[in-house]
């Protein structure tokens, strides 16, 4: 979501000069508001200087086209994080601790990217929505919200990982084709008939490469998701997109909950709100994702 015009975004110079004249303030970059939303609410519960911390998506930066260009990135908000942090750290040099910039990992590590940066903190699966995954983050929140369901914890991800698995390679594969497809609606793709989750992966790849426009390089697609698969790892959050995880569970869930003030409950958004406040801050210290962030705020300011 960007500002509205009345509230203008800063521009890395401005940062620049506030980090320059006020050698108190920290801050920390994420790429959406739920990451914002997260890192929030572990930062307060953990570090006593929390309320003096800022924690910001990083559409309220100026990231302009020309300094992705500069570091050969492409549009995105995961692409502005690493162009922020580049930036701040060519200023002010790798010792810098008084911005964070927290990033999914996404598919880096199959599609083999190196990105170095010392004010970089990578998510520890694929994306911070999945410590919303846990086992015992969802145990709670299936026990507490949707008791209807009467599936474990590891039942509803044994069902949904799968999917999400194969939904990730199709995502990976159209990066590292440079293919450029657009991410399409899973909705009309999938069933769930007593508890089981179906996909018609078949016809969701056909549409997916015919709405891209690449219909023709099909052959070359699949040669490429199965190379991919042989890389990915055998733990699902390191292997799904959070929005696909949301987007399942829903429908998921939707399979047991007929009634439209029940349904209600299962929309992408409430999911969100629902698991995150079903998050335990003792479990995110022990996260390494967590950890580091702490690390960077009890930092002492290197030597000019």
């Amino acid at each position: 979501m960007k500002l509205p015009p009345d509230l203008p975004r800063r521009t890395i110079d401005e940062l620049v000069t506030l980090y320059e004249f006020e050698p108190r303030i920290k801050d920390v970059f994420a790429e959406g508001h739920c990451d914002e939303a997260i890192l929030r609410w572990f930062i307060d519960a953990t570090f006593s200087q929390g309320p003096n911390v800022g924690v910001y998506p990083i559409d309220e930066i100026d990231v302009p086209l020309e300094v992705l260009n500069k570091h050969a990135l492409t549009s995105g908000n995961r692409s502005e994080v690493i162009a922020l942090c580049l930036e701040l750290e060519a200023h002010f040099g790798p010792g810098f601790s008084r911005a964070t910039g927290i990033i999914d990992r996404d598919a880096g590590e199959i599609l083999g990217e190196i990105c170095e940066c010392s004010l970089l903190v990578k998510s520890d699966y694929s994306c911070v929505e999945m410590y919303l995954f846990s086992e015992k983050c969802l145990a709670k929140m299936l026990n507490l919200a949707f008791p209807g369901t009467k599936r474990s914890a590891d039942e509803v991800i044994a069902e949904l990982a799968p999917v999400l698995r194969e939904l990730f390679l199709i995502r990976a594969a159209n990066q590292s084709l440079g293919l450029g497809a657009k991410w399409i609606a899973i909705d009309r793709f999938v069933s769930v008939n007593r508890g089981i989750v179906q996909f018609r992966l078949g016809d969701f790849q056909r549409h997916y490469l015919q709405s891209g426009g690449v219909w023709e390089r099909r052959v070359e697609f699949e040669t490429e998701v199965n190379r991919l698969r042989a890389r990915l790892p055998g733990n699902f959050r390191l292997g799904a997109n959070g929005h696909d995880a949301i987007c399942l569970l829903g429908h998921f869930l939707r399979n047991f909950y007929k009634k439209a003030k029940d349904g209600d409950r299962t929309q992408p958004h409430v999911l969100v709100h629902l698991l995150t406040c079903s998050l335990e801050v003792g479990d995110c210290q022990g996260q390494s994702m967590f950890q580091r962030i702490l690390e960077r705020l009890t930092a002492e300011p290197a030597p000019e």
